[in-house]
């Protein structure tokens, strides 16, 4: 199937190509007035993208969802829980480490993660992160890497085909593991916040040969016109 992914938008809504699952990794909402905002522009958003089914969690900026204050959408929203699309186990964590100098929302110091992330369940075909694995996909514009350790070693231990992520917006990009798996950073916003022209990366997903070691193969596709 064709899957677009994005995270980091903080309140932009770009266009989104034809694609079967638009999947979003977290701080979708804009700083101020988001329960409001994502019963309304969001909501338009969702509806002017017939036919594609979304599939989102939360970052560390969308206090809405800690507060517990989200509207009824047309979406799903994933707080470590797994849903099944099209054969596929999607499963979605919010979480991101690190104490900041305000109090943000699933924030936690890692070694705390731990007790969070061990609840990924075997047979995870495409893993919805906001935050990026230890040491990949996670440096900022100055250098400082801010990945999960505790995630990594999830990721290393269940090898979902697919992981998605953002929240470090100046390593947008891909990496694949020695084991096949593929990690996206699918941050819209640049390191300075500047919408990117092409903030929707597509990627397909599809079943692997039978006896292959891993269940789905992803391949990375031109990205996306606006």
């Amino acid at each position: 199937m064709t899957v677009c992914a994005v995270a980091d938008l903080h309140g932009w809504l770009p266009p989104v190509p034809p694609c079967d699952l638009l999947l979003i990794a977290g701080d979708i909402c804009p700083p101020a007035n988001q329960r409001a905002w994502l019963d309304t522009a969001f909501r338009v958003w969702l509806r002017d993208n017939p036919g594609t089914d979304v599939i989102a969690t939360w970052g560390n900026n969308d206090a809405v969802a800690h507060r517990g204050d989200v509207p009824e959408l047309p979406c799903t929203f994933l707080v470590d829980e797994m849903v099944s699309r099209a054969g596929l186990q999607i499963y979605g964590a919010p979480w991101t480490t690190g104490i900041s100098y305000q109090a943000w929302a699933s924030e936690e110091q890692d070694d705390l993660l731990e007790g969070l992330h061990d609840r990924l369940p075997d047979g995870i075909d495409i893993l919805l992160s906001h935050i990026p694995p230890l040491g990949l996909l996670d440096q900022n514009r100055h250098g400082i890497r801010h990945g999960s350790r505790t995630l990594l070693d999830e990721i290393n231990r269940v090898r979902p085909a697919v992981t998605i992520c953002g929240h470090v917006h100046a390593s947008r990009g891909e990496h694949e593991f020695q084991w096949g798996g593929r990690l996206y950073n699918v941050a819209a916003l640049d390191a300075r916040r500047q919408q990117r022209p092409d903030p929707v990366m597509r990627i397909e997903v599809r079943s692997a040969p039978p006896g292959s070691d891993n269940r789905r193969r992803a391949n990375h596709k031109p990205r996306a016109r606006r």
